[in-house]
């Protein structure tokens, strides 16, 4: 069932910090095809997006914590979608220099 797409007049805004003892940068993809992992290592990022079409993302805005663990990467990742727009879009990935803002795969 597809979702209902969010009006255009609306923004998210995510300030992602570290507020808790459990260790990130994994992905919990239960249940899940036979192609992924129930557990996946992979970084935590802003707004990840995989395997969708059509998605716009209109004025979002993401900011980091003071405290950016290692796992923490971009503000923005795309995997195998089409149609991804993202006017508006305002970030940059937890460690500047070592990746980018925005990853499109």
């Amino acid at each position: 069932m597809r979702q209902p797409r969010i009006s255009p007049r609306q923004a998210v805004e995510l300030l992602a910090g570290l507020a808790a003892t459990i260790v990130g940068g994994v992905w919990d993809n239960r249940p899940t095809a036979s192609a992924y992992s129930p557990i996946e290592e992979h970084g935590t990022i802003g707004i990840a997006v995989r395997f969708a079409d059509d998605i716009a993302l209109r004025r979002c805005r993401i900011a980091w914590g003071a405290h950016r663990p290692d796992y923490f990467t971009h503000a923005l990742e795309a995997e195998d979608v089409k149609g991804l727009t993202y006017p508006g879009f305002v970030g940059e990935s937890a460690h500047p220099g070592r990746e980018s803002a925005v990853s499109v795969r």
